[in-house]
């Protein structure tokens, strides 16, 4: 069926009558046909939907915030989407009971949907999505992290990878030895004593010189790692600083926002007032 909404004054008797200057005597029309909830703005009447202004025909979702005028705000329920929204969700409890299912949507509130508008419709002001902000400062965080993180496991790698390749170095050597120590006794000969003597040396200077190439290897890995360390401790350090440098700044900007969202309506009334009365003047922020 169609609902009218407009003013008590319209000449049409209308369904759902408001009040003010931003309201037409014909303001706009909802059609519903099989459960589909059309909204059809008169004339140059001011609707928005989700805070942008519309003059085209909209079909509406459950969800969907509808300011009529300038200080009607409507919450558009559709009560099967929202039971089918409670079912999936029962059911997605039912099949994983360990894995918290999404909450149901709530609607927003008149409040949220004045910020909502007010971003949208900022009439030469600045107003900052403070949430969008400080969800991309979270997300350069977790890059961040993530980065020095690898960053850190590679060098932990390479110092398992170069401590594995010099134990194997060592028993190379050892197995070298032995095999030139039988070859030796076996040949017999009678400076057998002198080389076995010269051979040992010569092992032991290989090993000597392959455990100092491992401990300066070993010390270059374990400075980049504590370099890395250090590094990643100061980047959450930083980040923390600037994170609650955010906070304080979003909360300022949260209350500013609050007292401009709260003047807007008057504003608006106050704009109509002015063009109603033919006075040539526009109110600002």
């Amino acid at each position: 069926g169609l609902t009218r909404l407009g003013r008590a004054d319209a000449p049409v008797a209308q369904d759902i009558r408001l009040g003010g200057l931003s309201i037409a005597k014909e303001h706009c029309t909802l059609d519903c046909n099989d459960r589909v909830v059309t909204l059809h703005p008169l004339g140059s009447a001011k609707v928005f939907i989700n805070g942008n202004l519309t003059r085209e025909d909209v079909v509406l979702a459950h969800g969907d915030r509808v300011i009529i005028g300038n200080n009607h705000i409507f919450i558009f329920n559709d009560p099967q989407e929202m039971q089918r929204l409670i079912d999936e969700r029962e059911q997605l409890l039912a099949a994983n009971p360990e894995t918290p299912p999404p909450p149901v949507p709530q609607a927003l509130d008149w409040e949220a949907a004045q910020k909502e508008w007010a971003i949208a419709n900022a009439e030469g002001m600045t107003l900052v999505d403070t949430a969008a902000q400080e969800a991309e400062l979270m997300k350069k965080m977790k890059e961040m992290e993530e980065r020095m993180q690898k960053e850190k496991e590679q060098a932990q790698r390479e110092l398992e990878e170069q401590r594995a390749a010099f134990e194997e170095q060592q028993r190379e050597i050892e197995a070298q030895r032995e095999e030139a120590e039988k070859k030796l006794k076996t040949e017999g000969g009678a400076d057998l004593e002198q080389k076995l003597k010269e051979m040992q040396e010569r092992v032991e200077k290989e090993q000597e010189e392959n455990r100092k190439a491992q401990e300066d290897a070993t010390r270059v890995l374990e400075l980049k790692q504590k370099e890395l360390e250090e590094e990643l401790a100061a980047q959450k350090a930083a980040a923390q600083a600037a994170a609650e440098a955010a906070e304080v700044k979003r909360k300022q900007t949260d209350k500013a926002q609050e007292t401009i969202i709260n003047l807007l309506p008057m504003i608006r009334e106050a704009n109509d007032i002015s063009r109603e009365c033919q006075r040539g003047i526009k109110f600002e922020l």
